[in-house]
């Protein structure tokens, strides 16, 4: 976008006046140089208006393939996108990936949207500070409908002993060490997201998997949920 000197009027820039040609040659299927082009344009604008941007566009080039249904799936796409990032800024949530992008990542968060339940967010920032800080936010809405509106939200400061407990048992249950994005493979209809989010510094990436009963997500949700002190009808 740019702003013509002196007019105050804004300018559509060259990404914009592309998608304005795919309209009108009714052009429906984007190339991946096209697509990266739309992209950049749409981080920048974002970064204008304050819209955040909480997934990495490349994400939608990841994929992986299931032996079980014998082909290959998208391990992020632009629906999931969607449906994860309505959820977040109902929540008034902030872009970890934006603050990767600036160079000030230092945010674990924890999105909990079980289908039929509540949906929870549970954000530390300063982990690499001596006493992080929990803000954790439970909506109106489900999971795997509509988010619904803000319900309660926690702020407070964690103890040193939290802090140093929470980056030990992310250390050592190592959920970021799995591959980005979510694992079609084991997804389901109705169950729960686990979804785990860590920014460092310039570094940003996401881990998701369907309805996980034990293992690295679950453990490093579990804990993430207990630092809240609520109380919640079902876990899965």
């Amino acid at each position: 976008m740019r702003i013509a000197k002196g007019s105050g009027r804004v300018r559509p820039g060259p990404f914009v006046r592309r998608l304005h040609a795919w309209r009108f040659r009714g052009r429906l299927s984007l190339r991946h140089e096209d697509k990266m082009m739309v992209w950049t344009g749409l981080l920048a604008l974002a970064q204008a208006t304050s819209t955040p941007v909480y997934f990495p566009p490349f994400y939608e080039r990841l994929e992986t393939y299931c032996p079980n249904f014998q082909r290959t799936f998208a391990r992020f796409s632009d629906d999931r996108r969607e449906w994860y990032s309505k959820h977040l800024r109902a929540a008034q949530e902030p872009s970890l990936f934006q603050q990767a992008r600036a160079g000030r990542g230092d945010t674990l968060r924890f999105l909990w949207l079980r289908t039929n339940h509540a949906p929870v967010i549970v954000r530390i920032e300063n982990m690499q500070a001596a006493r992080g800080r929990l803000i954790a936010t439970e909506l109106t809405g489900q999971g795997g409908y509509a988010p619904g509106t803000i319900k309660r939200r926690l702020d407070r400061q964690l103890t040193a002993e939290e802090t140093a407990d929470l980056r030990r048992r992310l250390v050592a249950n190592n959920p970021l060490g799995m591959a980005s994005g979510t694992d079609e493979c084991t997804n389901g209809m109705d169950g729960s997201q686990w979804i785990v989010e860590r920014a460092v510094g310039q570094r940003y990436k996401m881990v998701d998997r369907f309805y996980p009963e034990q293992g690295p997500i679950r453990s490093t949700g579990m804990g993430m949920l207990r630092l809240t002190g609520w109380q919640f009808d079902r876990i899965y």
